[in-house]
């Protein structure tokens, strides 16, 4: 089941983001290559910025755009979470920004080497909106992002 982190939950949190196959995964050049925990502390404050948890496996953190109407969706899920069970939470966790904020659209970006991460993004009913060149520095290589959206009237 799928709720709103707090404070009190920042050691889960940390315990999933740094992972080391997660943070390994998802940081660029901008990030140290060890995950910091106030990278979460920060964040976890701000109002804008939601963290929604399992309390098991999975954190998604969800943070607007530059619009009032989108936010970018990031999902994050320990190894023995994977498959069908992030799929549940991660649906969840879509239902929640629709049904808690006033988001409309939900976007995920993806580099392009992270294969699996496009194709359960677009099992979970996001669609390809375009593709970003050259956009993510990750050890000194620069990368291809795919732009995935999700609307909140066109969800499955």
């Amino acid at each position: 089941m799928i709720r709103k982190a707090t404070k009190e939950d920042l050691e889960f949190i940390h315990s999933v983001l740094g992972d080391k196959d997660i943070w390994s995964a998802t940081r660029d050049d901008g990030l140290p290559k060890v995950y910091p925990k106030q990278y979460a502390e920060g964040l976890i404050l701000n109002p804008n910025i939601h963290f929604l948890i399992d309390d098991k496996y999975a954190v998604f953190v969800i943070h607007p755009e530059s619009t009032s109407h989108s936010c970018q969706f990031h999902g994050y899920v320990l190894a023995q979470g994977r498959g069908e069970y992030s799929r549940e939470v991660g649906h969840e966790a879509i239902e929640w920004v629709f049904k808690n904020t006033s988001m409309l659209k939900l976007i995920v970006w993806v580099p392009e080497m992270h294969k699996s991460v496009y194709r359960h993004a677009v099992d979970m009913g996001f669609k390809v909106e375009g593709l970003s060149t050259k956009s993510i520095l990750i050890d000194n290589v620069l990368y291809d992002r795919w732009l995935l959206g999700l609307n909140k009237e066109s969800r499955r």
